[in-house]
């Protein structure tokens, strides 16, 4: 019996090492990524993949506004988080708070409501400096009535403060995707009309903004019922795929 107990003490002293050592690891990682680092400059010049995922969308018939949650989804690259993974335990990845590093911000820029609902979750930090950042989002627009049961909903998508000279935008993939769209609880279908990359410039200022330019045609699923509590509206707190693993990287 005391043979067993020493080994056991003997298993979770070796345990809380390599516990220990871990997060010390990762401290060092961190520190060494934050120290001097100034998250109100832009790693300029920047060029910021992006996309959206279509999750659901709920017509309000009073307001005519169109509810729509999204997973949002960011790449980049900041010259200022780049480390040799051999330093820190061959470590390539680290996953950390969003909050003291430069994240693009992003707006809907033909928002109904300036409150902007964004769960800003964790971002991944690749060691040659690509950062990935994948928020949910409620974006909020007015839908333009079409044929039949069917409206139109656009959405113009950009940077709130950085001009075209400073970030740019590329989408990630096709731009906006319907792949985890809900189509059987949703109480709307949906249907991609066009994603385009463009550049505005406004009368208030001398500069081009660059934008993600998105149309969706939505309609109506004709077996849904307004008063049917199972059809959802679900959270933007859900959680996308690439977010959900994140932690399996740490």
């Amino acid at each position: 019996m005391k043979i067993i107990l020493l080994s056991l003490v003997v298993v979770l002293s070796i345990q809380d090492i390599f516990a220990d050592h871990h997060y010390e690891s990762l401290k060092k990682l961190k520190d060494h990524l934050l120290d001097g680092y100034r998250k109100d400059f832009a790693p300029s010049p920047v060029d910021v993949q992006f996309s959206f995922d279509l999750r659901a969308a709920r017509y309000n018939k009073k307001t005519h506004v169109v509810e729509t949650t999204v997973w949002e989804s960011y790449k980049w690259h900041d010259d200022r988080l780049v480390w040799k993974p051999e330093d820190y335990d061959n470590r390539s990845i680290i996953i950390m708070e969003h909050d003291p590093i430069w994240t693009p911000d992003f707006k809907l820029y033909n928002e109904v409501d300036e409150r902007e609902d964004r769960d800003e979750t964790n971002v991944r930090i690749h060691s040659d400096g690509t950062v990935e950042w994948y928020p949910t989002a409620l974006y909020q627009t007015y839908g333009k009535k079409g044929a039949g049961k069917s409206g139109t909903v656009h959405f113009v998508i950009g940077s709130w403060s950085f001009h075209t000279s400073i970030l740019k935008i590329s989408k990630m993939g096709e731009g906006v995707s319907l792949r985890y769209f809900l189509n059987e609880t949703s109480p709307l279908l949906a249907e991609i009309d066009h994603v385009d990359v463009d550049a505005k410039r406004y009368s208030d200022f001398d500069k081009d903004f660059a934008t993600l330019d998105a149309t969706v045609v939505f309609k109506k699923r004709p077996d849904y019922d307004d008063d049917d509590d199972h059809h959802h509206h679900p959270h933007t707190h859900d959680k996308a795929p690439e977010a959900a693993h994140a932690a399996d990287d740490c």
